[in-house]
């Protein structure tokens, strides 16, 4: 550890490259002790030639039915993605429109007319490195999508040590103004006996459920009970069945807030995925 001044403190020298065309980089120098005495940016005690990384050129382009929608939102709108000039870019902003993410499409590895796995260099804040991306088109404003772990070179990131499609998570992106669309399984159902509670807090809970009843893209859960009656509307946007388990994008009626309800065809049992 530095407990003096001549410990502490180092003068540099730096100036643009003269020898590149661009000038895209410096040479500096690091003086060996504390004054700058002597020092240029070709001589000292250390000398360095930086140069600015250079990024690669997108070499493919992402589908036509991820491109024709102007920006994609999280269900919960905390993030927006939208894609950079030919689409061989996707980029990813926060709530505030701060950047976040920025994914080159660099290699296709496979493509059918509903789904599209690449492999991108990304570049988020100071990490560089490349991934495996997996997208999934659930309708024409649904959309899914899967992301490996961050590899430093792209022989690695979709092999199955950085890309698990079994276990990694979905995220799903909805457009702007998505359309109502038919809700599947139209009927009216009520919940099983082991979701109702007692007397008192039973109105905590729904008492029937509506798929269609009144409009065909609109469902509704109703609380009928002594106290109140109530029904909320959510309207129906996609759905789409994985491995025996149905998943429905709703939004709730005249609003942005938007919810993914999963559901099992054995049971009625729903909760929602956010």
């Amino acid at each position: 550890m530095a407990t003096n001044a001549e410990d502490k403190y180092r003068c540099f020298a730096y100036e643009k490259n003269k020898d590149m065309v661009d000038h895209i980089g410096f040479q500096l120098a690091q003086s060996g002790d504390a004054t700058c005495n002597g020092l240029s940016t070709i001589e000292g005690s250390r000398t360095l030639k930086l140069t600015k990384g250079v990024h690669p050129m997108g070499v493919c382009s992402f589908p036509a039915w991820m491109t024709n929608a102007l920006a994609w939102h999280t269900l919960d709108w905390h993030k927006t993605y939208t894609f950079g000039p030919k689409n061989t870019s996707i980029k990813v902003h926060n709530a505030s429109d701060i950047p976040e993410m920025k994914a080159l499409c660099y290699n296709v590895t496979s493509s059918t007319e509903r789904s599209f796995t690449l492999l991108a260099h990304v570049t988020k804040g100071c990490k560089i490195g490349f991934v495996c991306m997996a997208f999934y088109q659930r309708s024409q404003h649904v959309i899914e999508f899967q992301m490996s772990n961050f590899a430093g070179n792209r022989e690695e990131a979709c092999t199955s040590q950085f890309f698990d499609k079994s276990s990694t998570p979905f995220v799903t992106l909805i457009t702007s103004t998505p359309q109502p669309r038919k809700c599947p399984d139209l009927g009216r159902y009520n919940p099983l006996k082991d979701m109702k509670r007692n007397k008192r807090d039973m109105c905590q809970e729904f008492t029937s459920l509506r798929m269609g009843c009144n409009r065909v893209d609109t469902l509704e859960f109703e609380t009928d009970c002594p106290s109140e009656h109530r029904v909320e509307s959510y309207e129906c946007h996609a759905n789409w069945e994985e491995n025996g388990t149905s998943f429905l994008i709703t939004s709730v009626k005249g609003t942005r807030t938007r919810y993914c309800f999963v559901s099992k065809t054995k049971t009625i049992k729903m909760r929602r995925r956010e």
